[in-house]
């Protein structure tokens, strides 16, 4: 099965604050974030339902990146991966 990857706004402003704030701490340290979250985006669209749940929410699932303390929070709906958030993973409670 193919699935379609949709990003809502939320998360595009979770992706963008956190490039923001990696880029601070370092210059390419932003890009080395974009990189792996494009790889999450990827290896969810290719094996959505292999990832875990997310137990605040169990109806969607979760995919933690591998360098940064973040995860990605979806939800397989039909064809479609639906990114609703991306989240610090000590400061996502209560989403």
């Amino acid at each position: 099965m193919s699935f379609t990857l949709k990003v809502q706004d939320e998360a595009e402003e979770d992706i963008d604050s956190a490039f923001t704030w990696y880029e601070e701490q370092s210059v390419g340290l932003g890009s080395k974030f974009l990189e792996e979250i494009e790889e999450g985006f990827l290896l969810i669209t290719n094996n959505p339902e292999h990832y875990g749940y997310y137990k605040p929410r169990p109806h969607y699932r979760r995919f933690l990146l591998k360098q940064f303390p973040l995860r990605i929070v979806y939800e397989i709906e039909e064809n479609n991966i639906v990114v609703f958030r991306v989240l610090h993973v000590k400061r996502s409670k209560g989403f």
